[in-house]
């Protein structure tokens, strides 16, 4: 699966984009946003692009970027395979594959109009760990139970649902997985501390009474 916008200012969407006057930057380390399944961008067979009269509607191509490729009408399976086709996200819900020209395409519109997804910089994810591990901190700062387990799952939700807030809303994605584990640790570190801890006073007291 191609996650990651090609980096490179050189690419066939970025040198695309230049032809038609309208030049982007390229960013570094994005990931790719689809828009979905196979056929998603409209779709003409070649015999009616030679014969655009008789076949399309009147200025069908006109003020539209054109991509020519090779485009199954019954796009193929995994099992299947074939030329040029390749695997995308919605793949794992589809079946099925996507063409090399509408990853071109995905691409091409990822840079035109900067729909590609960021990732924040290492101090940022690093911030987002220690901020997991604070919170996980907090939750256990005076004793552990119950309310420290309900805690703990609310926190790790919280995590989730703003990692997918800032993807949706923002096209930033921020891993929810290592706050969430960072979170996860301490509470779970704490929590058996003080269950080690009260096992103890309990067999001390036990044996204190067996004295009597």
């Amino acid at each position: 699966i191609l996650r990651r916008v090609p980096g490179y200012g050189d690419g066939f969407a970025a040198e695309l984009l230049n032809a038609a006057g309208r030049p982007a930057t390229v960013p570094r380390n994005a990931l790719l946003q689809a828009f979905g399944p196979s056929r998603t961008y409209p779709t003409v067979s070649y015999y009616q692009a030679l014969d655009p009269d008789s076949f399309l509607p009147e200025n069908f191509f006109r003020g539209r970027i054109v991509m020519v490729g090779l485009s199954l009408q019954n796009a193929p399976t995994l099992s299947q395979g074939g030329a040029d086709v390749h695997a995308s996200p919605f793949t794992i819900r589809t079946g099925t594959l996507v063409s090399g020209v509408e990853i071109q395409a995905t691409v091409f519109d990822n840079l035109a109009h900067q729909l590609f997804i960021a990732r924040p910089p290492a101090w940022a994810a690093i911030l987002s760990i220690l901020l997991g591990a604070g919170i996980g901190v907090l939750a256990v700062w005076k004793s552990t139970g119950w309310k420290t387990l309900a805690g703990a799952v609310v926190a790790v939700l919280a995590l989730l649902a703003g990692s997918y807030m800032a993807l949706r809303y923002g096209r930033v994605f921020v891993a929810p997985l290592a706050p969430a584990l960072a979170f996860t640790l301490v509470a779970s570190a704490q929590a058996a501390r003080d269950f080690g801890a009260e096992r103890k006073l309990r067999r001390g007291i036990t044996r204190a009474f067996s004295q009597y």
